[in-house]
């Protein structure tokens, strides 16, 4: 059987509260959504510990016939610095080792990979995520700015609406208030009582025969 497909594997020593824990993790490629891949001890080979890789299948039917990428974890209590490399062999053969890191070393080797992996990004076309990110704040900044205005713009021509219609309403009103109070003119008046003197007709008086 070939060899399965592995990668990133690590190896620390985890320091706790009473103890030092020894903690082994990698990836590896299996033929079926359903396959575990397993890792045990070997031997130890002076300060090297020397694991073994299987693939245990899943049961029949549970997983999809697609190769997919699985972790890989291993773990044991152990003294500080009793190990300095893990082997990872299977049926038999080696095919990856890593050295075995404290804490500290740990997050700096966390450190470098993500560097890395931000650099290759950065170099491909639009950029990166960091790049993508920026472009993406930048454009929810506009139209922010532009929800804003747009919002200040339609209350400032509600309020303009607002006050030409009070100052018709008050307009209109003054009118007709002005037109209730507005007093009849003299002249109207006597020429009315003039009319009305000149309307009756006066008959003429009798002269007495001579």
């Amino acid at each position: 059987m070939a060899a399965p497909q592995t990668e990133r594997w690590t190896a620390r020593e985890n320091k706790q509260a009473k103890t030092t824990r020894l903690l082994v993790n990698g990836l590896v490629r299996v033929n079926n959504t359903g396959d575990r891949p397993r890792l045990t001890e070997a031997a130890h080979s002076g300060k090297t510990l020397v694991l073994d890789l299987t693939i245990e299948p899943g049961d029949r039917g549970t997983g999809q016939q697609v190769p997919v990428w699985m972790p890989a974890h291993y773990h044991e209590d152990c003294t500080v610095d009793a190990h300095e490399r893990v082997d990872i062999r299977f049926e038999g053969k080696s095919i990856a080792t890593c050295k075995v890191v404290d804490d500290g070393e740990y997050e700096m080797h966390l450190t470098a990979l993500t560097t890395t992996a931000n650099k290759a990004q950065s170099g491909q076309k639009g950029g990166g995520p960091a790049k993508t990110a920026r472009k993406a704040a930048k454009k929810a900044a506009a139209k922010k700015r532009t929800a804003k205005k747009s919002t200040a713009k339609k209350s400032a021509a509600r309020k303009t609406a607002a006050k030409k219609a009070a100052k018709k309403t008050a307009k209109k009103s003054t009118k007709k208030t002005a037109a209730r109070k507005r007093p009849v003119k003299k002249s109207a008046v006597k020429r009315g009582g003039v009319k009305k003197r000149s309307a009756v007709k006066r008959r003429p008086a009798r002269r007495g025969r001579r």
